[in-house]
Order: C-alpha cells, then structure tokens, then sequence
C-alpha cells in the first residue's frame, strides 16, 4: 500500500493540518512541533489505536477538544481508498472513483483488516521506527534476557505458551503423586474377610435356636407368677400413693375450720356494698367545696384590692370602709367553713378507703380458703379410691396365694431366661462387630479400586500434558527455525544497501535467537559496537524481520538520525533513500543539515 494525501483535525498541537506524500517524504520541524504527533497519528489512522499502548485515545486528541479526526487516502492492489477515523466513534471507508466516495460496509471497527494487510501489532515492529524503541537495543541484551528476535516475532508469547503446558506437566505429575500416596496403606485380609463372614452365620444360627427355646419356656405358670409380680408391684405403688395423700391432707387446716372462716369472711363482704358508690360521692363533695374555696379566695382578693383603691371600678364613687370589713369577715367565716366541711369529708373519704381495702384483702382470703377447701376435698376422693384400689388388689393377691403355684419352679423357668437373654445379646453384640470389620474391608478395596481408577485418569493426564507439551516445544522449534531461516535469506538480500556493515559477519544462532556479529575474526556484543552501527544493525535487522513477518510496504522513521555525526548522517540518509526503492518512506527530523541530505524527497516543514 501507499499513502498519498493525510488530514488530521483536533489531534495534538495541529487544530487541522494536511500533508501529502511521495515515495520519499523528508517531515522537518524543531521540537515541540508535532513531529511524533504525525506518527501516531498515521497509526491511529491505519488502526484506530494508540501506537504507545500504554495510552489513550483520548490523549490524542489537542486539549481542550472531546475528539480527533484523521482522513487518509491511500491506494492499494491499484484501488483508491479514503478512510476517515474517529477517536469517538466508528470509522468511515470509502473507495475512491475519480472524484467519487462510493461507501464501504463496515460493521466493526476490525472490518478495516480486510483492506489493511498486516494487524497493528506486526505493523507497529515492522513498518515504523521510534527513538524508544532504539533505545533498548542500543543497551546490550535487552532485560530479562529476551532477544531481539523474541520481541519483534512474538517469540515470547510462544515460550509463555510452552512454560504453560511444562507447569500443567509438573501439576500433573504432582496429581499423580498424590493419588498414589492416597492409596490405602491397610491391605484386605481375605483369609480374616471369611472368617467374621463364618462367625456372624453361626451366630444367627445360634440365635435362632435361643428364640426357639425362650419360646418353649413361657409356660402359663411363669405367666401367672409374673402377673403376681405385676399385682405386687401394683399394691406396693398404690400404698406409696396413698402414705402420701394422708401426709399432705394431715399438712392442711381443718375443713371444719376453713368453713367457719369462708362464712365469716363472705359476711363481712356482704357488709358496706355501696362503699365504691360512696367514696365517688365524697370525692365529688370534696371537688365541689374546693371550688366554692378558690372562688371564695378569689373574692376576697377583689375587695381587698377595691379596699386598697377606695372607689367603685363603675362609678367611681368612695366605698365605705365599714361594708368592706364586714364583707371580708364575713367571706373569711364562709371559707372557714368550707375548708372544716372538706376536712370531714376527707376524713370520712379515708375511713372508706380503708374498709375497702379490708374488703379486698377478705376477698383474696376467701380465695384461698375456697382453694383450700377444694383441695381437701379432691384428696379425700383420691384416698378414697385408692383405698378402694387396694381392697381389689389384696383380694386378687390372696387368690394367687391359694393357688399353691410352684414359685421355685418359676423362678428357675426365670433365671433360664435371663441366662437366654444375655448369651442373645453378647451375640448380636458379635454379629455387630464382625458386620463392622467386613464393612471396613468392603470400603478399603472401594477405596482402592477408585485410588486405581484415578490413578489411571492421573498417568493419561501426564501422558497428555507431556505429548501436548513435546508438540509444543517442537511447533515452537520448527516456527523458531522457520522464521530464521526467512530472516537470514532476508538479511542477505538488503545486506547489499548496507554496505557500511559489509565488514560484520551477522549471523543469528538457531537457539538463542541473538544476533551474533563477527568482525576481523571477534565476536562482538552489541555494547561493543559504536552507536552509528548499532544504529544501521537495528534498521537492517527490522526489515529484514519486516520481510519474513509481513509489513505495509511503508518505513515510517521518527528522528532516527539522533546524536550520529555529519558522516554517518549522509550514510542514513543514503540507506533511507535506497529502501525508498522497494518500500515508501516518511522520516522525521530536527536536524536541518540532515533533512537537506534527501535530494529529490519531497519536503514537509512544520
């Protein structure tokens, strides 16, 4: 592809700008002009993307401003395209027919790769050259140990990939590992398996025959000798009872006591039924002549104060001292009277209070005694019943004891049952125990019959990770070697433009993936050569790689003649000019001297 006419607008210090290129395009301008701008411009162009990752879009755009814009025309397999990307929003593609923009579908920004022929990320090793980027390779190895090559191909992504698998094989082993110590250390005695099977057989045997012979020895003499037992047990039970009854009547007043005193106290209640009725009337006597009082007080003050003033409030006329002495004195004689006339109320109010209170302090005894006497009675009917029960029980014990029953007979029918009973349970005792140990052995062999099963699932597991990662490893050679071997054929096709190097054997290592310099019989490092060559090494390394990995038939140089002397500059520019023959070129640069040295390039300044 080549680029013909660029227009950024919004975009770093340029409000709109455009530039129009040639195979050969020389972009002058002091520092702080937008240099470095117009290549990440070209590559956000191409991709939508930030040529620094680390950043953002929106960095792009001049501050201030919500969005970037930048329109490239460029041609392609001999057709014309125009496209248009946004930092905010999808872009636009057109292909161009003379003065006409026929529109091209684009669903996704990624709908751009079929027009573009390389992804961004070969595009940004292969096709542009940073300052950043020189300055790692012209420190020695760069860091970690990861070679030029590694970087540039993807090579590490690779080596991540395959670290990947070699971890899952070292897991699986680990897996492996601890199935097997998982495996039951305990093996199955099959000879001791057979043996609790044999003992809980003849135990069931055995048992079956005790069942047999407890039967036969339940005779109705044992019945009748153990329904005896029963009646005995049930006589002794009820005599406890009733021992226990009379304790707590014997513990309980009187009945005829607590009669007496439910009729007295249900007299004195009959007494002063109105009580309630009266004491709300006092109360409201007492409302009343506390009234008739403030109203009496209230009185006395307004003659005093008309006796203070000595005129009527309405007439103003003089009032008599002698009528207002006699009605204070006759107003102080009714206040004193209501005052006597409340205390005898109160006091007659208080003497009601208290009988009330008597009352219902007599209510609560009567309660009591009503409870009381219930009590009593309902333990007169037990005692009563179980006397009852007993008169029953000793007439059905004395019949048993006419009977003149065997009872040593029963008694040995009695201790053989015992003796059944227990042998019964030491062997279901037995049976339980022989049943655990055949379940311990049944689970040992499941146990380890499933510790087989995953220890089968862990050998194919290791198995697959060790194929898996031997394929791998051998992709990774073969990729390795192939690349190499691409890169090598293209070193040696461009070593005839760098011809400043003809004196350096290069040669790159098949394992290491390092460039390996010989000169007059050394090996040099890279920290070895002087800056001007590492310089020309690097630019003949990139597209060599560019060759073997795919590029965008552009070489897009930011300032790349930094700190070379006059000599070496004419040398760059005369290398520069000569890739101009198989791919274009766009170079950035503050050095004037250097710009001048591109005879024929067309010329951009800032």
């Amino acid at each position: 592809m080549e680029l013909e006419r660029f227009t950024i607008k919004n975009i770093g210090c340029f409000e709109e700008k455009t530039f129009d290129f040639s195979n050969l395009t020389v972009v002058f301008g002091e520092n702080r002009t937008g240099k470095s701008t117009l290549v990440y411009a070209l590559f956000f162009a191409l991709f939508g993307r930030h040529l620094n990752s680390h950043l953002r879009l929106k960095d792009l755009c001049q501050k201030g401003r919500d969005f970037g814009l930048a329109e490239l025309d460029f041609n392609n397999n001999k057709n014309m395209y125009f496209l248009r990307q946004f930092t905010d929003r999808m872009p636009e593609m057109f292909i161009r027919s003379g003065n006409e923009l026929n529109p091209v579908s684009l669903n996704a920004p990624e709908d751009i790769k079929t027009y573009i022929p390389i992804d961004p990320e070969t595009a940004s090793l292969t096709s542009f050259f940073r300052e950043s980027e020189l300055i790692y390779f012209l420190q020695d190895i760069p860091k970690y140990n990861k070679t030029l090559l590694q970087s540039l191909v993807g090579m590490d992504q690779a080596l991540i990939v395959r670290s990947r698998f070699k971890k899952a094989l070292a897991k699986a082993r680990d897996f492996r590992k601890l199935i097997f110590n998982a495996a039951p250390k305990k093996k199955i005695d099959i000879l001791s398996m057979e043996l609790s099977k044999r003992k809980i057989e003849e135990a069931e045997k055995e048992l079956n025959n005790i069942e047999i012979k407890y039967r036969t020895l339940t005779v109705n003499k044992s019945q009748d000798s153990e329904i005896y037992k029963l009646l005995q047990k049930q006589y002794n039970d009820k005599k406890k009872q009733q021992e226990k009854l009379l304790k707590i009547k014997n513990n309980l007043p009187g009945e005829d006591k607590l009669e007496k005193e439910k009729i007295e106290l249900e007299k004195a209640l009959l007494l002063n039924e109105d009580g309630i009725k009266t004491a709300h009337k006092l109360g409201e006597d007492i409302k009343t002549y506390m009234r008739k009082r403030d109203q009496l007080e209230i009185r006395k003050k307004e003659i005093m104060r008309l006796e203070k003033d000595g005129r009527c409030p309405l007439c103003f006329q003089l009032i008599p001292e002698a009528g207002l002495s006699e009605l204070l004195a006759e107003l102080e004689s009714k206040s004193t009277g209501t005052k006597q006339k409340q205390k005898q109320i109160e006091e007659e109010l208080n003497k009601l209070n208290a009988r009330e209170k008597q009352k219902a302090f007599n209510k609560t005894s009567l309660e009591k005694i009503s409870t009381q006497i219930k009590e009593s009675r309902f333990i007169d009917m037990q005692i009563k019943e179980i006397s009852e029960q007993l008169v029953k029980l000793e007439h059905d014990l004395k019949e048993f004891e006419t009977l003149n029953l065997d009872l040593k007979d029963n008694e040995n029918i009695i201790s053989q049952k015992q003796g059944l009973e227990t042998r019964k349970a030491f062997l279901q005792n037995e049976i339980i125990h022989n049943k655990v140990i055949i379940k311990q052995y049944e689970d040992i062999a499941k146990r380890t019959r499933e510790n087989k099963k995953n220890l089968n699932t862990a050998e194919r597991q290791v198995l697959l990770c060790k194929t898996a990662y031997q394929a791998v490893d051998e992709a990774i050679q073969s990729l390795g070697h192939s690349l190499l071997d691409k890169v090598r054929q293209s070193i040696r096709d461009w070593a005839g433009c760098f011809t400043f190097l003809s004196q350096f054997d290069i040669k790159i290592q098949d394992k290491e993936l390092l460039p390996v310099i010989q000169a007059k019989g050394y090996q040099y490092k890279l920290n070895q050569m002087s800056k001007s060559e590492r310089i020309f090494l690097y630019l003949l390394l990139k597209l060599a790689i560019g060759d073997a990995l795919g590029h965008l038939d552009l070489f897009i140089l930011d300032d790349p003649a930094d700190g070379l002397d006059f000599k070496r500059k004419q040398t760059l520019a005369y290398l520069l000019a000569e890739v101009a023959q198989k791919r274009q070129v766009i170079v950035t640069t503050n050095d004037i001297s250097f710009a001048e040295l591109f005879a024929g390039a067309s010329r951009i300044n800032l």
